[in-house]
Parts: structure tokens; C-alpha cells; sequence
């Protein structure tokens, strides 16, 4: 969003990112296999959390997921894309290990993340998109596209990959991840500045400098 502002004309040295929170009381590791176990799966895990739209890039995720054989995918969402991708599963064949969960409770999301080995989006366009925090505190890599603010997260090899909105890069990098995965708590340690004390703080700061710069 800065990049966009810049580019409109509004100085760079006037714009403040300020950075999204996460509770990270209700995002963190938990035990895989066991929350794997609770969603009757077995093997390696991939979730994509987000609207069924096509600007979320579904599509080349489900297709990325084809080329593994072995790998479940769960996707959390719902909207019109759904009928499009329900025949896109059935056309690969891989009904038996894609599921589309339509909208999952915001309770139940933790637990989704948390017990996935890898979490993949391939949006479109984003800006900072809370899904990928909230994986990485759960523990969970991502393989997200060059997206909006996705250099802010993606900081390391242990939080994930950016890649290109392509089946193929999707599925290099999530295998890259299933072979080689990072320790879940140093995944979780790359966002521990993501909380809301900090984005509580930050904006504070900001408010009151402004209010004090003002002040008649």
C-alpha cells in the first residue's frame, strides 16, 4: 500500500506501515500428528484459508497439490468460486485428498492452521494478509505469491516461500517445505512482533506524535 501511495505522488518519508496484530495466544503450535488425527488425515498436510474468489488463486493451489502425489489439501472458505472448483477436483481426479470445508468457524481456524504442514495462497493481490500471520505463529511455513506485503512476513527460509502464481513454482516450493520443513517454533518466531500489544504501541505513538505536533 505504501509502494501504491508512492507511486501516486504522496512522499515516501510522510507514510507510516503499520503492521497488523495476531493473537498469539490462540495461534501457536500444537501437536500435528494429533490435530492432523482430528481431521482424519493422514500424511502431509497443506491448508489454504480465504474467500472461494478467484483472485485467491485456488486453482493453481488445487493444481500444485495434484502434482504431489501423497498430499491432502483443505481449503477454508466460501463463495462463487466454489462450483468452479469442485469440478476442477473432480477433473484431476483428486476428490479423495482436496476438501473444500466451506466457511470453518473463526474458533476452529487455529487448529486448522497449527496442525497443517504447510499453509499455501496464491492471491492475486493482497495487502497484508492476516491468514499468513496467523500460520506462522502457528508454527505453519507458507508458500504465498510476491504479494502486497509478503516480503514483511516471509523474512526467512523457516517462515516459507515467495513464489510466482504457478502450479508448478506452488508445488516446487511446497515440496521444497515437506522435504526440509523448519522446526514449527522457529517458523513461530519470525511473527512474534506481530502481536496486537505491539500494534497497540505503534499506533499510539503515532497518534499522540501527531496530536503533539499539532497542539495549539
Amino acid at each position: 500500500m505504501k509502494a501504491d501511495m508512492v507511486a501516486m505522488g504522496l512522499p515516501a518519508d510522510r507514510i507510516r506501515v503499520h503492521h497488523t496484530g495476531v493473537d498469539q495466544d490462540r495461534f501457536h503450535p500444537v501437536d500435528r500428528a494429533a490435530a492432523k488425527g482430528a481431521l482424519g488425515v493422514a500424511g502431509p498436510l497443506v491448508v489454504s484459508v480465504g474467500a472461494l474468489i478467484p483472485r485467491k488463486g485456488h486453482d493453481i493451489v488445487i493444481d500444485a497439490v495434484a502434482a504431489l502425489p501423497g498430499v491432502t489439501l483443505l481449503i477454508a472458505g466460501q463463495g462463487p468460486a466454489r462450483a468452479t472448483l469442485e469440478a476442477q477436483i473432480a477433473r484431476l481426479g483428486i476428490a479423495n485428498r482436496v476438501r473444500l470445508l466451506g466457511a470453518v468457524p473463526h474458533a476452529e481456524i487455529p487448529k486448522l492452521i497449527a496442525a497443517a504442514d504447510v499453509s499455501a495462497l496464491a492471491s492475486e493481490s493482497e495487502g497484508l494478509a492476516n491468514a499468513w500471520v496467523e500460520s506462522l505463529a502457528c508454527g505453519t511455513p507458507i508458500v504465498i505469491t510476491d504479494a502486497g506485503g509478503a516480503h514483511d512476513v516471509v523474512t526467512s527460509p523457516e517462515a516459507g516461500r515467495v513464489t510466482i502464481g504457478d502450479p508448478l513454482a506452488f508445488a516446487a516450493a511446497i515440496g521444497a517445505l515437506l522435504a526440509d520443513p523448519p522446526a514449527p517454533e522457529t517458523t513461530r518466531a519470525t511473527v512474534t512482533s506481530f502481536t496486537w500489544e505491539a500494534n497497540t504501541t505503534a499506533l499510539y505513538e503515532h497518534l499522540a506524535t501527531l496530536a503533539a505536533e499539532h497542539r495549539i
